[in-house]
């Protein structure tokens, strides 16, 4: 069964539903984790819907709710050394996991060294096959939560993480420790996941930011102190007591988690709570608030496939996970190339290489404290400015810092490391990657919360799965890079890149609105969430399976359509949200059933001059077509500009090369129609040029 949801244009909650005629305990509060519309809890609404609801509608008494606004049940309610000991639960967890990620990164030589093997790729991808386990653990983990709450989800996957670190100390070969390393990866990308939810299960909005920036230390400051401690760790004990100590570590979170933690989802908790009742009363109608009656695996089908989609059709998840997934690469190959550049070009000792992940550390911390204290800040100087309520584009700005801090950092790294500049000037430029990273992080964290409401979770899984890709994927190429462009080149390249995403957050800032009102995706993601919203406050008694299907089965009256294409602009938001889910419920049927006015309706709603599907203004073509233009022009003068500085072309290869070339091609009967070992060839082999002194 699952849970009844929704959401107005303004916040909907997963944690803290409503009982009829009482308000809402927190009336701002969005869920992170809301993963369908039809399953997640809303616990907002306005006032005159809950007073309408009440005169209209009696109570049902087999709706199972809150004891009121004030009960001890509701997470919204506990009592704040209850609500600190849960969130330090979990920040010690989101601690631990990405702490994995990097520790043993310092012993990486010595773990090849001992299973005999020089392939650099393979070294790197070592490192970063944990991240790969973030790509895929939660688009599995967050719908199971959806489904069974947080709790037993942190307690499976911890016991899980403790024991694949064990089998990672005891790995036999290589192969077993890459195996090992993902599903460790899998199992502890669950605080990743639903971690963000559990937030916002606890606290309102207007008090998230510094909550965040708690939780946001794990994920920043873990891939950092890992290399520091394996540094020394690895050193004195060697490489395997890396992972002896993510267990123990685990261990005891794990412990910590099974006494003290308890569930925090309102679905769960709730259901939980119906099922005791029927247990007790007999009474097998009742059922939770937060239930619409669908089956789980519909529940699940529909949650697990929403994250993809965001990425695909959402422009602004897609580009803020780009931007992630760039960032979050940058990291992970600066983990990998530090090692090596430290100790061949400075002559640092393992422990000493640790130690030289300090500046990323320190940028992330200032970056932590800056983002802490100024994210909500920045909104209330905004909305005071622009006289305007709550935008969750008020949380970018910080995020132009981030622009500018990450491409100094890189060309600062790359360019002293090249020029064998004191070894301090290359760490000073990673604290500068590690500032603009953890601004980035914390800004495109709590823009998708707010943004997406109960479909925040998908958003922030969709990130996350993008995010962790670059971490696993881009180490494997940057060894290469390096090895070709060298130190001062490669990190412009990447610094490159970095400054032509820098304009994202503006755009977003100044536009980002309009993008979400606009974009077909989004403006279904909208329009769903306030056609549950008003099911759910005026038809309490009514399970919404029902309405549902009584909708599906029978023809939209004509007068409810009639002049649609006049009435339209001046119908109230929850009308045009109703009337929009009802056409779309006919449209999965037969097409032959549908009327011939339901079919002109949906194609208006669709595609008239207000629809998400809108005509562009005019103009639009030229402006995109002066814009790629533009942006090849700039492309051409930023290649120019890196040519200009570029070494000399090499020297033509030797005519003694191109004889031996020759010979081995003959020896390989190398294209033996036209080439060079066919009969009668009498051409000059395959010179590919001039040969040197010619």
């Amino acid at each position: 069964m699952a849970p009844q949801s929704g959401s107005d244009d303004k916040e909907c909650v997963s944690s803290a539903s409503t009982v009829a005629g009482f308000q809402p305990h927190d009336q701002q509060r969005q869920p992170t984790d809301g993963k369908d519309v039809e399953r997640d809890a809303c616990a907002q609404s306005t006032s005159s819907i809950h007073e309408n609801s009440e005169s209209s509608t009696p109570r049902d008494p087999n709706i199972v709710d809150w004891d009121g606004p004030d009960d001890p049940a509701n997470p919204m309610n506990w009592p704040m050394s209850q609500k600190a000991a849960a969130i330090a639960i979990v920040s010690a967890i989101t601690f631990v996991s990405p702490l994995a990620s990097s520790i043993f990164a310092p012993g990486i030589p010595q773990v090849m060294a001992d299973f005999g093997s020089t392939n650099q790729e393979l070294a790197s991808f070592i490192v970063s096959v944990y991240v790969v386990g973030y790509c895929f653990g939660p688009l599995l983990i967050a719908p199971l939560s959806e489904l069974y709450g947080r709790a037993p989800l942190y307690q499976i996957c911890n016991v899980l993480f403790v024991v694949f670190s064990v089998a990672c100390a005891v790995a036999p070969n290589l192969g077993a420790l890459v195996a090992f390393r993902l599903l460790a990866g899998l199992a502890g990308s669950c605080p990743m996941a639903i971690g963000p939810g559990t937030i916002a299960d606890l606290v309102p909005r207007e008090k998230r930011g510094k909550v965040m920036a708690a939780w946001v230390f794990g994920p920043l400051f873990g891939p950092v102190i890992g290399p520091i401690a394996g540094g020394y760790l690895t050193e004195a004990k060697g490489w395997r007591w890396s992972f002896w100590v993510l267990a123990i570590a685990g261990g005891a979170i794990t412990i910590a988690s099974l006494v003290f933690m308890r569930e925090t989802y309102a679905y769960a908790i709730l259901d939980r709570k119906a099922k005791k009742l029927r247990k007790e009363t007999g009474n097998n109608d009742l059922r939770s608030a937060l239930d619409d009656g669908r089956a789980t695996k519909d529940i699940f089908k529909s949650a697990i496939v929403r994250p993809s989609k965001m990425l695909i059709f959402s422009p602004i998840v897609f580009l803020l996970s780009l931007y992630m997934f760039i960032l979050y690469g940058y990291l992970y190959l600066i983990f990998t190339a530090m090692p090596g550049l430290f100790q061949s070009e400075y002559g640092f000792s393992t422990g000493q290489v640790g130690l030289s992940y300090l500046g990323l550390g320190a940028g992330s911390a200032f970056g932590l404290v800056l983002a802490g204290a100024a994210l909500d800040r920045v909104v209330q100087i905004l909305q005071s400015r622009d006289g305007s309520d709550f935008k969750p584009e008020y949380r970018l700005p910080l995020m132009v810092l981030a622009g500018v801090a990450v491409p100094i950092g890189l060309f600062l790294f790359g360019w002293t490391a090249k020029t064998r500049q004191h070894w301090i000037l290359p760490i000073i430029g990673t604290s500068f990657l590690g500032f603009g990273m953890t601004l980035a992080f914390m800004a495109i964290s709590t823009y998708l919360v707010d943004a997406f409401g109960v479909f925040a979770a998908s958003a922030v899984a969709a990130s996350t799965v993008l995010r962790s890709l670059g971490g696993a994927v881009l180490p494997l190429a940057g060894g290469k890079m390096f090895e070709t462009l060298g130190l001062g080149w490669g990190s412009s390249l990447l610094a490159f890149i970095a400054l032509a995403m820098s304009p994202v957050p503006v755009v977003f800032y100044r536009y980002g609105e309009r993008v979400r009102e606009r974009n077909l995706f989004d403006n279904m993601l909208r329009t769903q969430a306030t056609s549950v919203l008003r099911k759910g406050a005026l038809v309490r008694s009514v399970p919404a399976v029902a309405s549902r299907a009584a909708s599906t089965a029978h023809a939209i009256s004509n007068p409810t359509l009639a002049n649609i294409e006049k009435r339209w602009e001046g119908m109230p938001l929850q009308e045009q949200a109703d009337l929009w889910m009802a056409l779309r419920d006919r449209m999965k049927g037969s097409w032959a059933d549908l009327t011939v006015q339901e079919k002109k309706a949906a194609y208006w709603i669709a595609f008239g001059p207000h629809g998400p599907r809108a005509a562009d203004p005019p103009g639009t073509n030229a402006r995109i077509a002066w814009g790629v233009a533009l942006g090849l022009g700039a492309s051409f003068a930023v290649f120019a500009t890196i040519r200009s500085f570029a070494k000399p072309e090499p020297a033509t290869m030797t005519k003694e090369y191109q004889e031996a070339s020759n010979e081995l091609l003959k020896q390989q009967k190398a294209d033996p129609i036209t080439g060079i070992s066919s009969e009668g060839y009498s051409g000059k082999g395959q010179v590919q040029s001039p040969p040197k002194g010619n």
